[in-house]
């Protein structure tokens, strides 16, 4: 939709997903992006236009700090 906000695409997103309550908290994650969020502490979705060089650096980062056996696995999307 043309005046869609952020908020409304992640939620539209989530809605395609399988056994995800959509009560769940949605984060802004500003020190990465302005339009990257974390939702429900394990979907990163990335709505930037444009992907740059630092962003992948740094969403790899935050994937490679959660990952292993004791933390959570996160869902990427880039739309």
């Amino acid at each position: 939709m043309p005046n869609a906000k952020d908020v409304d695409i992640v939620y539209e997103l989530m809605l395609r997903q399988r056994n995800v309550a959509l009560s769940e908290s949605l984060e802004q994650l500003s020190d990465i992006g302005s339009r990257i969020y974390l939702y429900a502490s394990s979907y990163l979705v990335c709505l930037e236009t444009e992907i740059t060089e630092e962003v992948v650096s740094k969403l790899k980062a935050l994937i490679e700090k959660n990952a292993g056996t004791n933390k959570i696995a996160y869902t990427v999307e880039f739309i």
